[in-house]
């Protein structure tokens, strides 16, 4: 139950949740926003300011305007505020202590919301002092960038003030590093806006970043798997993958590029499969008595366990003869994904309903598992009850 003082102070009753005493009270704006618990007999005092109070912002926040705690943070910052909690899926109240206290961090947070959470990231990872942080956020924006170990150049903040759709996870801030670090960085910055997936895709494929195709490139095309595409051309190319990729001049070109790839892999493994067939055939004359054929002489390369058992619907696809016949029946490049199944990078399944399909799951480690592609023949894209259904049944997989 939420309560207000007679100084607008917010009161956070848990007691009637947990069952016995327990109050969380926040001071108002006005006060320099500070924080204090009471738990039975126990008192926790805000000591740092990269405490947090295990409330997220939105969850005292419902649109009424009644509540007089919120009424008391300036209205323009209240809405950044809710952004900035849901965008980067951190708790908004070590930045409210700082907006409260220091107005050179309400100044950089309207000026760049973005490099405002690098900072508090880069705070918290590197466990920097009050002290440490307010004389940054009285220096320079290449002080804060250079000590967040970005390049401390100008056009780094130029390029973070136009990405999108970052939650600023270990994952994410490495890859961003790695693009902004690259010498030919400002060959993005003419785009009006840069996604997660293009930072994804230069921070493991550096070459793109002076390609042809990042002068046309456009956000949508990650909608119609624009990133696989490019990935899976390239290892189809082999070690002229980067060369005759940056020649690539349109969007329409490379899916030429990935459509020849795809009939060539396909034409080779046909080719391949009837001689390691026509091989087992011939040692089966040879030697009727038995049979019995080595694994490595016949070619067949088997996986490890997949990570999750299939159903009677979705198939794990344990051996690369079995590989090369999905890209051949469904007319992708599915075969071309060998190495990473070995590597233990990711597993291939077959969809066998709703629609035919092929299934890639990503195995992040730790036991961490997510759906990278799902593909109909010819890389068209499924139904919504393929998907749902897929989802389903990972979902309950994983659990």
């Amino acid at each position: 139950m939420i309560h207000y003082s007679d100084e607008n102070d917010l009161i956070i009753d848990y007691s009637k949740i947990i069952g016995y005493p327990c109050l969380l009270t926040v001071t108002s704006w006005e006060k320099g926003i500070t924080w204090k618990s009471v738990a039975g007999e126990e008192r926790v005092f805000q000591k740092n300011y990269l405490d947090e109070t295990g409330v997220a912002l939105h969850q005292t926040y419902n649109g009424n305007k009644q509540n007089k705690w919120l009424n008391t943070i300036p209205k323009d910052l209240l809405s950044m505020l809710l952004d900035y909690e849901k965008n980067y899926f951190y708790s908004a109240y070590p930045l409210l202590y700082l907006l409260s206290h220091h107005q050179n961090a309400i100044d950089l947070f309207k000026s760049s919301q973005v490099l405002m959470a690098i900072l508090m990231y880069s705070a918290e990872k590197n466990n920097w002092n009050e002290e440490y942080v307010v004389n940054l956020l009285n220096g320079k924006r290449v002080d804060i960038i250079d000590a967040c170990g970005l390049p401390r150049r100008k056009s780094t903040l130029k390029t973070l003030n136009k990405i999108e759709g970052i939650y600023l996870s270990p994952l994410e801030y490495n890859a961003i590093k790695i693009v902004l670090s690259l010498p030919n960085a400002h060959l993005i910055n003419h785009l009006n806006s840069i996604d997660i997936g293009l930072i994804y895709l230069i921070a493991n494929h550096n070459e793109f970043i002076a390609s042809s195709l990042i002068s046309r490139y456009h956000k949508e095309w990650l909608d119609i798997g624009f990133r696989y595409m490019y990935i899976d051309t390239k290892r189809m190319l082999g070690r002229a993958g980067s060369r005759h990729l940056k020649k690539c001049a349109t969007l329409d070109e490379l899916k030429k590029i990935h459509k020849k790839c795809i009939i060539k892999l396909n034409e080779e493994n046909k080719k391949k499969r009837e001689k390691i067939k026509k091989e087992m055939h011939e040692r089966h004359e040879r030697n009727k008595k038995n049979n019995e054929i080595n694994k490595k002489n016949n070619g067949k390369v088997y996986f490890s366990q997949p990570p999750v058992k299939g159903n009677k619907y979705i198939i794990p696809i344990t051996n690369s003869h079995d590989l090369m016949d999905e890209g051949i029946d469904q007319r992708h490049c599915v075969a071309s994904y060998q190495d990473e199944i070995v590597n233990g990078k990711s597993y291939i399944y077959k969809v066998l309903e709703p629609e035919r399909a092929t299934l890639q799951i990503l195995i992040l480690g730790n036991n961490k598992y997510r759906r990278a592609q799902l593909k109909l023949s010819c890389n068209q894209s499924p139904s919504k009850e393929t998907v749902q259904m897929v989802e389903q049944w990972m979902k309950k997989a994983f659990e």
